[in-house]
């Protein structure tokens, strides 16, 4: 299964990480701010809003699978449902 958001959890700021192309492309209808992006793949979201933004992915046919960082609230990976 493709991993399209890696998520790395940094206390207070969540990172995601556009994978794929599938996840670059949804990037615009997630309504961030620009001062969140960090490059054309890459953006913060502080904890809280970074919850709302979990579940928006989830409702949008992602699912949600923990990596290395399982340990930590919300790091990992998320991937489309179908995603191959």
């Amino acid at each position: 299964m493709t991993t399209d958001f890696i998520v790395f959890n940094h206390g207070s700021v969540l990172i995601f990480t556009a994978a794929t192309q599938a996840a670059i492309d949804v990037l615009p209808a997630l309504g961030l701010d620009g001062w969140q992006q960090l490059d054309a793949r890459t953006f913060a979201v502080e904890y809280r809003p970074a919850q709302t933004l979990v579940e928006q992915l989830l409702n949008s046919g992602y699912s949600f699978g923990r990596g290395n960082q399982a340990q930590l609230p919300f790091a990992g990976t998320i991937r489309r449902a179908g995603g191959k």
